[in-house]
């Protein structure tokens, strides 16, 4: 039974002499087992204080007759001591059976446990702390959408929507909980995370108020479902100032804030207070009606008409009679009189588009009505008198063809009065989201979807994109979006297969667009024999963006 004893095991008798002592003692004290017996217990290595401290111990046993227990550390080990009074043959307590429990890891073991609950709490308490003072609404709710955990911004949500612990969340009337119910639904059932999900809330009290949902999968270290922790933000002020901001920056409709956007709005005002004529250059599909369609409701032809007249769309012959009408008789099916463009956009604003398209022989006619604002209809030999403002627009390297004679230098410097160039979309590329939002809010109303915006994944596939079509493919792309999403912030799968499939000849298509731009800025310092600010004109740029593309081009000059 001795032997089996896994401590430290003496027996001393009262005057202090070891009678026993058992392997575990031997192996600690550095002795043989038969070395023990007959040893005083101040020849063990202990110092006079640990001495005196444990024969006051035994003192106490003999006296009381019972058992004493007691801690004790020696030679940098933790012991927990145990006296155990043993009577002698005679009755008398003339010995002590003394168990040393070595409990030197255990009290470490505990020490640390010990500090890492300390931690744990301390960190509960702060991320409790962090939890609670947060302005976002935060709260999770378990697989049955019951809340568990609620933040103060939640509770205290205007409204009161019902985000208060131990309640079903949507049980409530309230539109906010109702939708964070179905999303955190779509969520457990999908396990799919939910992005900058918007709603605007309606009600007598909370009129226009606008909140951002975001929602995540909760899992245990298995992935096996817990939940979902979902996030409401108020951004009914930001919304407020993106509006006035909008407002301010893109006039009748035209969406951006970045810096050649705010070239072209500043170049707008500052039309609206003549009556020059304007050229307004750019790609396909950057916008360049939409230009129009703001300078003139801000000149003060706005109250009359803004007439349009597509100048690639028709022959020499039926542009003619187009812009100038015609007579009966003036040709074959001229059965009557009839008024042209220019006439019934008296007062008003007329729209030449793609005008680097016409013919020689119209842009002669188009030369002289430009300075004299005089034309005759087809068939008619009287003079007559135009009251509009001219407004062109194309796509075309005007420049390029002047310099090539297929068009007349004359004729681009007088529709060069003022250039208003708009940007490719790839050049304002901070600009898309805003578009991208501005075009989904207006097909989901148009469709009668609650479709918010787009989520993270469709706006990185949209950086992503090259837009050949510029500003008019993006507006499609969200329109293909809007049909194909249900509900919910618009996803990546959700938009034309063209922005997925073609990734991979992006970057050729970038390198490609930029060897054309170099030769087009090369060509037009080669036409005004260097000169910069010549250059700048010719490519209706400023100086700075010039400078900027020698740089980006590597253009020595």
């Amino acid at each position: 039974l001795l032997s089996a004893i896994t401590e430290t095991m003496l027996l001393v008798s009262r005057g202090g002499e070891v009678i026993y002592g058992n392997a575990v003692a031997a192996r600690r004290l550095g002795l043989e087992q038969e070395e023990l017996a007959g040893r005083r217990v101040e020849s063990l290595g202990m110092d006079s204080e640990v001495l005196a401290g444990r024969l006051a111990r035994a003192e106490q046993a003999y006296a009381t007759g019972r058992p004493v227990r007691f801690e004790d550390r020696h030679g940098g080990r933790d012991y927990v001591l145990s006296y155990y009074p043993v009577r002698g043959e005679n009755g008398s307590q003339d010995r002590l059976a003394v168990f040393a429990q070595d409990v030197t890891s255990a009290r470490r073991a505990e020490q640390e446990r010990e500090r890492a609950e300390q931690e744990r709490e301390r960190v509960r308490r702060d991320v409790q702390a962090v939890f609670h003072s947060i302005p976002e609404a935060i709260f999770t709710v378990d697989r049955e959408l019951v809340i568990r955990r609620v933040n103060d911004a939640a509770v205290q949500w205007p409204g009161n929507p019902g985000l208060e612990r131990g309640r079903r969340l949507g049980e409530t009337a309230h539109l906010l909980a109702r939708t964070c119910a179905d999303l955190a639904y779509y969520t457990l059932r999908t396990g799919r995370a939910l992005r900058e999900y918007r709603v605007e809330v309606p009600g007598a009290d909370f009129t226009g108020r606008v909140a951002l949902v975001n929602i995540s999968p909760l899992e245990d270290e298995n992935g096996q479902g817990l939940g979902a922790v979902l996030t409401v933000r108020d951004i009914t002020r930001l919304t407020t100032l993106e509006e006035r901001l909008g407002e301010q920056a893109g006039p009748e409709g035209m969406v951006g804030s970045c810096p050649a956007m705010l070239e072209v709005y500043e170049r707008i005002d500052q039309l609206a207070r003549v009556d020059s004529t304007v050229l307004v250059t750019g790609e396909s599909g950057t916008g360049k009606e939409l230009a129009a369609g703001a300078i003139h409701a801000r000149s003060p032809r706005s109250g009359g008409p803004l007439v349009k007249v597509n100048c690639a769309g028709l022959s020499e012959g039926l542009l003619e009679a187009e812009l100038f009408g015609h007579v009966r008789g003036a040709f074959t099916g001229a059965v009557r009189d009839r008024v042209g463009r220019v006439e019934a956009a008296r007062g008003g604003t007329l729209l030449l588009d793609e005008v680097g398209d016409v013919s020689p022989r119209m842009q002669q006619q188009l030369l002289r009505f430009l300075e004299n604002r005089e034309y005759e209809p087809v068939g008619d030999s009287a003079t007559r008198q135009a009251d509009v403002r001219v407004v062109a627009a194309t796509n075309a390297d005007l420049p390029a063809r002047v310099a090539e004679g297929r068009f007349r230098a004359d004729l681009y410097y007088r529709l060069k009065v003022v250039e208003v160039r708009l940007p490719p979309l790839r050049e304002r590329l901070e600009d898309l989201p805003a578009l991208a939002l501005a075009f989904a809010r207006r097909f989901a109303q148009s469709f009668g979807k609650n479709i918010p915006g787009l989520d993270e994944s469709a706006l990185r596939l949209l950086r992503a994109y090259s837009w050949p079509g510029n500003v008019r493919e993006l507006r499609h792309a969200v329109e293909h979006a809007c049909v194909v999403c249900s509900h919910g912030p618009i996803r990546a799968e959700h938009l034309p297969r063209e922005l997925l499939v073609g990734r991979s000849s992006r970057k050729e298509a970038r390198e490609t667009d930029g060897d054309d731009a170099r030769r087009k800025v090369v060509r037009a310092l080669e036409r005004a024999r260097w000169n910069k600010a010549k250059t700048a004109r010719a490519l209706g740029v400023s100086r700075g963006t010039l400078y900027n593309w020698l740089k980006k081009y590597d253009i020595k000059t």
